[in-house]
Order: C-alpha cells, then sequence, then structure tokens
C-alpha cells in the first residue's frame, strides 16, 4: 500500500493524499487495471458536435483540443504497467483528445492518447512500442469486442489490434469501463505493416469531417476514401495522384474480372468471413480499410485490419450473412463470371469452420471461469452507476449470460453459414437459370425477388446487372 500511496501522489498531485487513495484504491478493487489520467491544470479536453451537410450521413466532432498531461496504466493488482511521465513536448507525457464521431457527441466521451515518447501502454515491450493509443468506450456493456478480436486472430488476420479492458480516472474522477486499445496506424514493427511509400486508406461514411477525401470509380453512395496513412497534411500531390490511379484501376479490375492482379484475395475473404460469422449489422460502423504495402505494381491492396464491433451477433442477421455481404465490392466479387473468389470464400470457410468455432468455444469457457469476467461483471455494475445507462441488462446482466448467448450464436452459426453459401454462391450460373422466368421479374443474388430499382446487382433474364 505504501508503494501504491507514493504512486498516486506523484500522478494526481492536484489532490490530497487521502482523495487519491480514495479514487484510485477504490477503482482498483473492481478488479480490473485503471487508467490514470492527469491533466496540465486539470483542463478537460473539447469539441463541438458538427452534422452532415445534405446528402451525406453520421453525426461527428470537429475542433477537439489537445491538452496536455501524464497517464499511468496500473495493473489490477496496483503494479505500474506504464508511465509517460510529465509532460514536456517531444519528450514525455501525453496530450489527450476527443476520439471517434457519434460515439464522442454524448455524455461519456472516447479518448486518443498521443505519447510524446512511443511505449506500450499495454506492458508488453518495447516491441509494440507507439505513440498512438485509444480509449474505446465499451457503453453496450458486452463481450463484442473482445471476442470478436480473437476471432480475427483465429482467422488469420495479418494484425489485429491489442485491447486491455481498463477503468478510467481522469482528474480524480472514475469514468467509468474503457478498452485500452491500440489502434489502426501504420507502424511496420508491431502495427500495420507498410512502406514509407505505402498506403493505408478507408472507405469512409465520415469523410466530410475530414481534411482530405476522395471518389473512387464505384459509386459508393455516401462514402468517399480518407487516409490513415500517410498523414492527410503530409500527402502530396504526386501521392495523391498516385492513390487515386491504383483505387481506379482496383475497383475497374473488380468490375471487369481481373482482380485477382490488384487485390490480395484472401485478405478480402477473411475480412467478410469474420462479419459473416460474427453476423455484424452495421455496414457503415465496420471500418472499410484498404492497406497498400508500396507504390510497386506488384503491390496488392489488402483489406483491414477489421474495427469496429458494436453490431455483432445481431438477431435480425441470425439467418443470413452480414449486412455487408452483398454491399461495399463484395457484392461485385461474388457477380464476377470470375469465379475465384467464390471459390475462395468457400473453401476458406470449409478449411477453418470446425476448427475456429471450436476454439472460440474453449476461449469463452476459458473466460467465463476468468477473474477477469468477474472484475468485468463489477465493472459493468461501476460503470452503470456511473452513467446510469443500465445497458448491460440488454445483453445479460451477467457476464456468464453473455457468453451462453454468445456460445448460442456459434452453435448455430455452422448451418447456418453452410445453408447460405450453398444456396448463393455455387455459381451465378445457377441463379439464372433458376429464376430466369421470361417475364423481366428482378431478383438479388440470394434468390429473392427484389424492387427492379434496387442498388447492387441483380439478376433479370437471367442475365446480371448492376443498378446504380
Amino acid at each position: 500500500m505504501r508503494r501504491l500511496l507514493l504512486l498516486f501522489v506523484t500522478v494526481l498531485s492536484a489532490l490530497s493524499a487521502s482523495a487519491m487513495k480514495l479514487t484510485v484504491d477504490s477503482v482498483l478493487r473492481l478488479g480490473l487495471p485503471v487508467v490514470v489520467v492527469e491533466t496540465v491544470g486539470g483542463e478537460e479536453p473539447t469539441a463541438d458536435v458538427v452534422y452532415p451537410p445534405e446528402g451525406c450521413i453520421g453525426t461527428g466532432i470537429k475542433n477537439a483540443t489537445k491538452v496536455p498531461g501524464r497517464v499511468v496504466v496500473l495493473s489490477a493488482e496496483g503494479d505500474t504497467i506504464f508511465d509517460s511521465g510529465d509532460y514536456v513536448a517531444k519528450k514525455s507525457g501525453m496530450t489527450v483528445k476527443h476520439r471517434g464521431n457519434s460515439s464522442s457527441t454524448v455524455d461519456k466521451k472516447a479518448f486518443k492518447i498521443k505519447l510524446q515518447k512511443k511505449g506500450d501502454m499495454l506492458g508488453r515491450g518495447s516491441t509494440y512500442a507507439d505513440k498512438d493509443w485509444a480509449l474505446l468506450k465499451n457503453d453496450w456493456c458486452n463481450l463484442n469486442t473482445l471476442v470478436s478480436l480473437e476471432l480475427c486472430r483465429l482467422i488469420g488476420q495479418p494484425w489485429t489490434p491489442a485491447m486491455k479492458y481498463v477503468n478510467l480516472v481522469f482528474n480524480g474522477d472514475y469514468r467509468g469501463l474503457y478498452m485500452l486499445s491500440e489502434t489502426v496506424e501504420r507502424n511496420k514493427d508491431c502495427r500495420i505493416n507498410v512502406g514509407k511509400d505505402g498506403y493505408v486508406i478507408e472507405s469512409d461514411p465520415y469523410w466530410w469531417n475530414e481534411d482530405l477525401s476522395f471518389d473512387g470509380v464505384i459509386d459508393q453512395y455516401f462514402y468517399k476514401f480518407t487516409f490513415k496513412y500517410p498523414d492527410p497534411e503530409d500527402i502530396t500531390d504526386a501521392q495523391l495522384a498516385y492513390i487515386k490511379s491504383a483505387v481506379a484501376d482496383m475497383e475497374n479490375s473488380i468490375l471487369d474480372g481481373t482482380y485477382e492482379k490488384t487485390i490480395e484475395v484472401e485478405s478480402f475473404v477473411n475480412w467478410l468471413l469474420i462479419h459473416d460469422i460474427l453476423g455484424t449489422s452495421d455496414s457503415a460502423g465496420s471500418n472499410r480499410f484498404l492497406t497498400k504495402k508500396d507504390s510497386t505494381a506488384s503491390s496488392l491492396f489488402l483489406m483491414g485490419p477489421a474495427w469496429d464491433f458494436d453490431t455483432e451477433f445481431n438477431k435480425d442477421y441470425r439467418d443470413n450473412f452480414a449486412r455487408v455481404h452483398n454491399e461495399f465490392y463484395y457484392q461485385y466479387l461474388f457477380a464476377s463470371s470470375n469465379r475465384a473468389f467464390a471459390n475462395a470464400y468457400v473453401d476458406r470457410w470449409n478449411s477453418v469452420k470446425d476448427s475456429v468455432l471450436a476454439a472460440m468455444h474453449d476461449y469463452l469457457e476459458n473466460y467465463r471461469a476468468s477473474d477477469e469476467a468477474t472484475a468485468l461483471e463489477k465493472s459493468w455494475t461501476a460503470d452503470d452507476a456511473r452513467w446510469g445507462l443500465g445497458w448491460a441488462r440488454n445483453f445479460g446482466s451477467t457476464v456468464s449470460e453473455n457468453i451462453d448467448s454468445i456460445e448460442g450464436w456459434f452453435s448455430n452459426r455452422e448451418a447456418v453459414l453452410d445453408s447460405l453459401i450453398a444456396a448463393t454462391t455455387n455459381g451465378i450460373e445457377e441463379l439464372n437459370l433458376r429464376h430466369d422466368t421470361g417475364d423481366g421479374r428482378t431478383y438479388n443474388l440470394m434468390g429473392q425477388e427484389v424492387a427492379p430499382d434496387t442498388k447492387g446487382v441483380v439478376i433479370r433474364h437471367g442475365r446480371k446487372y448492376v443498378n446504380r
């Protein structure tokens, strides 16, 4: 306790020693790691809420202030996992600001932390050092993100962000349950492995709130491409012209069936399969990242990483693919006369379904019995008390009930996807014959009759059309 008290005195110097002990020590008793943030002068970050222009979607923030300060991460036992030190520009400490779009327009904010010196806030060692970290909200009080990230690792994503459940104490105030997470950043050593002449871009519905964006060839309705790397302010005219041309070439290849020369099919398959297994319902929020390792002609576009798991295990998709399955590029990839993508999707599912679903069952049962599960349940209650949301009750009042629900989903998913795949990816030619009624009726790729002006790939008179 003496060691902890000395640490609290250092970290929260603006408060009295007794107040510090009460605040942080009581939060530690919840049983999870604790992130302690102290800003210079106790200043709170601010941001303005902004709304989309006509024809766009979403609500976002602008003019987010970066507040300097110090961040310390304590283990559940009270040991120091990470300490940024006091703020000294470009040497130590950190800045903190609001992050996200609609997630930061409500009372409980999400935060981005930028360290002045690279470090690993998750305490794994210098191999994982980076400046950029996120405190993601866990308003929904469920295991969606934890479970989804484990599935990403099992499916074989090139990089999956690491995260840890934490409780946050911000300037002496308990702010609730968060997920301390790596962010989607270029870092060839421990995050997205692209070169200095590479790119990380996003098909982004919030493009209207970014400094730089561009259109592709395929009409994505509310979406334009924005940049994760390079930073928009660093992009030259030549770089912008190159990536616009490369994206146009890639999209045209998807339309004409020559996509194997521009995309890494396996990465596109894995990303979609993750969301199909999870039953993601929010296609706009599923964060469609694309990476290109360098600017050479041989560098293919990769899909991913997968990110943002707010709408998994959605009951409306219990008996269907994820919403994105028939959106974005996937509607064209499945409809292409080049069956390479559809065949790879089926082969990948058949090769992983037994091992992955069994591994997820084991993972969930081990988690059910873990100390973290017990601590997480306590933290759900504490978060509810802090913010008055009570959302945990929508997903089961206990961690064990939430696990029961997820295991029920997975146990049903193999039969569902087997059935859907058999009906929709065995060959467009079969669908053409089945629905060539000669009466001009219009069908989607699942063989369901739809309105003639339905957007996307449709079948009419036994032929495929793209409605835009």
